[in-house]
């Protein structure tokens, strides 16, 4: 297990600052977390803890962050999803008036074990851009890939 790792991986978009921190222990032994901060013209101010509802150990939540000013997403490159062990996802959420909320958990639809779909992650808007280093597809084992959602 991991220490919290706070701060491993960072991003920042005008007032909106993202820190990940994969090594944490919410939902289990480095399952991961994440933190949006938002500054408030004097300093900066936590406005969210992020943790998945379907968080599990070694998820590794926050390996990744990107963000925008609409938009904080947040890699998760061990997540057990159907497809099998380490194949990945992300999560993007929005912001509203009341703070940060679950837009969509993203897994693309030809994931596989060890993908490492979430190793990467970018936002642009509401434009989402991951890469999966391990992917196989089309190109042949470890070949790797990037996937774009429009949210």
């Amino acid at each position: 297990s991991y220490p919290s790792s706070f701060g491993d991986t960072v991003a920042l978009a005008e007032d909106v600052a993202v820190i990940g921190s994969m090594g944490e222990h919410p939902t289990g032994p480095s399952s991961g977390a994440g933190y949006v901060f938002e500054r408030d013209g004097v300093g900066w101010e936590l406005r969210e803890k992020v943790v998945p509802a379907d968080g599990d150990g070694d998820d590794h939540f926050g390996n990744a962050v990107a963000a925008s000013t609409e938009m904080a997403v947040f890699g998760a490159h061990h997540d057990e999803t159907t497809t099998g062990k380490h194949s990945g996802a992300s999560y993007a959420y929005g912001r509203d008036s009341s703070g940060w909320e679950l837009v969509e958990k993203l897994v693309p639809a030809d994931c596989d074990s060890e993908d490492k779909f979430g190793t990467a992650v970018a936002v642009a808007g509401r434009t989402v851009l991951v890469g999966a280093f391990f992917d196989e597809d089309p190109n042949g084992e470890g070949a790797g890939a990037a996937y774009v959602f429009q949210l």
